[in-house]
């Protein structure tokens, strides 16, 4: 399937979030508190260990797929009229570029 880049990048954020959502499932269940006299399994919260990280490494493999075909876009694409440039060039002259004191009045 074809992404724009700003498509690829929102599903990319995407994935993320919901590997950022599992590994919170996972800490928040990973102990919990039991009253002396009560019953630990019965309490014991629902989890599949086994099953969520299952869909943490899947969802990682798609980030990295998701990741490479972004860094390969940027690579290869030039951006007409830019001298040239890839858009992997571009970003590094952003990144590297010092902040300019713009001043505004109103």
């Amino acid at each position: 399937m074809k992404y724009t880049s700003a498509e690829a990048n929102k599903l990319l954020k995407n994935i993320e979030r919901k590997i950022s959502t599992l590994k919170g499932r996972e800490a928040s269940r990973a102990t919990f508190q039991v009253a002396s006299g009560e019953d630990a399994e019965e309490l014991r919260p629902e989890f599949d260990f086994v099953a969520n990280h299952e869909e943490i490494k899947r969802l990682e493999g798609e980030a990295r797929k998701v990741k490479h075909a972004i860094n390969g876009f940027n690579l290869t694409h030039v951006l007409q009229g830019f001298e040239d440039l890839t858009v992997d060039q571009a970003l590094d002259i952003l990144n590297t570029t010092e902040t300019m004191d713009i001043d505004i009045t109103v």
